[in-house]
């Protein structure tokens, strides 16, 4: 058992899950989050920068090469837990974190992928505010009105999330569905919203 975090905001609690159960398909015989970039292996880098501090739980769904995943992400204040489904696409690891969410009832849950090093923790805390100080049900950042991750929905689309099923179509069609006046799109200050690590070139240091 993960004890909770040190959560000394007073407002509404938000927790994250980490996606972290892909099949790095695009990466050849390779699986991306194991991958070093800058060092150290892609899932620690995206964990290094969450605001722990600012989030009650923190969950990891694994899948492809879970034994590896949870190895290398032993140090971290995290809950691990596992998709036996992660093949059929990541709306299984969605629905799967945010069951393992649910016991806490948390006020929002921020959907983070675990191939985007470049977000710092001050990209992930702009989300989190925003989503206290508005009255809304999504947050989505964008970059020159592109729309990005990570994606934070409020408690009333906890249901939904873990009624999704297969696909890698994720949360999309919650926020299809949701009132246009309740999502918030969030311009954020650089691209790193936007910046994923899929392909072997991507780890290629520019020269």
């Amino acid at each position: 058992m993960i004890p909770p975090l040190a959560h000394k905001d007073p407002r509404p609690l938000v927790s994250a899950m980490v996606l972290a159960a892909g099949l790095s398909r695009r990466m050849g015989s390779e699986n991306k989050l194991l991958k070093h970039w800058d060092g150290l292996p892609l899932i620690q880098r995206v964990l290094d920068q969450l605001p722990y501090e600012d989030m009650d739980q923190v969950v990891m769904v694994s899948g492809y090469d879970a034994p590896e995943i949870a190895s290398v992400s032993k140090n971290y204040q995290i809950e691990i837990v596992h998709n036996p489904n992660y093949q059929e696409g990541m709306s299984t690891s969605i629905a799967t974190g945010a069951k393992a969410l649910r016991s806490r009832a948390p006020s929002g849950i921020l959907i983070c992928l675990g191939d985007m090093p470049f977000l710092q923790k001050a990209d992930y805390q702009s989300i989190i505010n925003a989503f206290h100080d508005h009255d809304v049900s999504v947050v989505i950042p964008t970059w020159q009105s592109k729309p990005g991750h990570p994606v934070l929905f409020s408690q009333k689309h906890l249901k939904g999330l873990m009624a999704l099923d297969t696909g890698d179509s994720g949360a999309k069609k919650l926020i299809l569905n949701e009132d246009p006046a309740k999502i918030l799109r969030l311009e954020m200050d650089s691209d790193h919203c936007l910046r994923d690590m899929d392909t072997p070139d991507d780890f290629t240091p520019n020269m």
